[in-house]
């Protein structure tokens, strides 16, 4: 498996970036100040006050920057069954699941390779945004047992702070803390290391821009359970000569072992204004730099 320092992404444009500066110009004038900063600061892969946002970047320009040079070229994607079966084995049998296709095809290959498959998904019966229903569907089509790791509304913002002294971030919306949500529900419960689906969307798609990605690395990081990613494996990556926007070699893939296609969905919290948690998690970082400076 790859360094997961290798795996932060450089983001330098596109929209993402546009509605993250977008949402940080709304702040107040004091954190506004930060932000601007902080912003360049992030693109260009450097922290504010010696912090470094996206951790590993000073390493190295990152796994998928500058992309069409860093891609191994030729390979197809005829092999993806056999990179993913190579990199999940001897792995634990546990899979962060949810509503999405990937981390189901994680699923039912170990289960076809004859491992006792257990998905842990996140249940915060927020409305909207809990996937639970989802991932009963899904569970129940493959064939493979869940367990919850149920949590409310109100952790996610009273989180929000521990979040942010560990990935030195500020965010627009609470999403990323259901990463820190579940990598400490799955500490408590033991499991000390989880099979994920994360990466697939950037290696598939060539998604240069993706933030999620390392706040989720830092995350499960932190809390001592390794994240198990086999789509950020270089044997996977070295199949992916051409982007794939709808991944097409996933859903065939996913066919072939049972696992229903359902489409991509956006997953945002959904209860509170991303202006104020830009704002609010952007004050919780001045008082993280102000502490440290102290």
């Amino acid at each position: 498996m790859l360094n997961w320092r290798r795996s932060y992404v450089h983001s330098r444009t596109g929209e993402r970036a546009a509605t993250i500066r977008e949402l940080y110009r709304t702040c107040s004038e004091q954190e506004r100040q930060l932000s601007d900063e902080f912003f360049e600061s992030y693109l260009a892969g450097h922290g504010t006050a010696g912090l470094t946002a996206i951790r590993g970047i000073r390493e190295g320009p990152g796994l998928f920057a500058d992309a069409p040079r860093t891609v191994e070229r030729g390979g197809g994607h005829g092999g993806l069954r056999e990179r993913l079966s190579a990199e999940l084995s001897g792995c634990e049998t546990a899979v962060a699941v949810s509503g999405g296709i990937d981390c189901w095809l994680l699923a039912a290959l170990l289960k076809s390779d004859g491992c006792a498959v257990r998905g842990w998904y996140l249940e915060s019966g927020v409305p909207g945004y809990c996937e639970r229903d989802q991932v009963l569907r899904m569970a129940d089509a493959v064939g493979i047992g869940c367990e919850c790791i149920r949590v409310e509304a109100v952790d996610f913002l009273e989180s929000l702070p521990e979040f942010v002294a560990l990935t030195e971030t500020p965010i627009y919306n609470l999403h990323p803390v259901s990463k820190l949500l579940l990598a400490q529900g799955l500490a408590k419960r033991g499991i000390r290391a989880v099979v994920s689906g994360d990466g697939a969307d950037q290696v598939m798609r060539w998604d240069w821009n993706c933030d999620l990605l390392p706040l989720t690395l830092t995350c499960f990081e932190a809390v001592g359970v390794r994240l198990v990613a086999p789509f950020l494996s270089e044997g996977v990556i070295s199949l992916c000569q051409t982007p794939s926007s709808d991944k097409s070699p996933v859903r065939a893939l996913a066919r072939q072992l049972g696992v229903p296609d359902v489409p991509k969905r956006p997953t945002l919290f959904p209860e509170i204004d991303g202006s104020a948690v830009a704002d609010y998690s952007t004050r919780l970082l001045l008082e993280t730099l102000r502490g440290r400076v102290a």
